[in-house]
């Protein structure tokens, strides 16, 4: 554990983040009105994705809130009921995750957003699902039993090929310890 405490991360609003995507980092921007529908809509294939990743290097992670191009910090409306129920319906749909995860393998945070006066922006925040590395060699599918796998642009749903093809090189893998 680290002896100089936690990093606090403050989202000030339309700053530009440091940081990029990349495979382990994925920012999405929630458009229109319906915040939760946006965020349900991939959640579970995000991160089903990053649990069937091979590497498994470092946990993924999605946030909503910034925008995909530009990295800006733009955060989502979210009211105090709204953000129950988003952490409830996420838990939700990745309750539904084949093979069952349990649920210390994901964390979901929702973090306040400020202006430029480090004053905190009434219902706006960004939201963060951190997933954390599994070991095995299983593959993991939505409750549509479809099957993801990150890329470094993104996340690409597998065809039943593919899917073939996955699970024999993950075998194959198993069988001479490779990483």
């Amino acid at each position: 554990m680290d002896d100089e405490g936690p990093v606090i991360v403050r989202y000030i609003k339309d700053s530009i983040l440091d940081a990029e995507e990349y495979r382990y980092m994925e920012f999405k921007e929630v458009k229109g009105d319906h915040s939760i529908r946006s965020i349900l809509s991939v959640v579970d294939q995000y991160v089903v994705a990053y649990l069937n990743e091979r590497k498994k290097q470092f946990p993924g992670t999605i946030i909503w809130g910034i925008t995909d191009k530009e990295r800006k910090v733009v955060g989502t409306k979210l009211i105090h009921k709204e953000r129950d129920e988003l952490r409830r319906s996420i838990v939700e749909r990745l309750d539904q995750i084949q093979p069952p995860i349990p649920p210390s393998s994901y964390k979901i945070d929702i973090k306040e957003v400020y202006d430029s006066s480090l004053k905190h922006i009434e219902d706006t925040y960004i939201v963060e699902v951190i997933v954390d590395t599994v070991t095995g060699n299983d593959l993991f599918a939505t409750a549509k039993n479809e099957v993801y796998i990150k890329t470094d642009g993104g996340k690409k749903k597998l065809n039943h090929i593919q899917i073939q093809q996955e699970i024999l090189l993950r075998n194959q893998h198993k069988r001479f310890n490779l990483k």
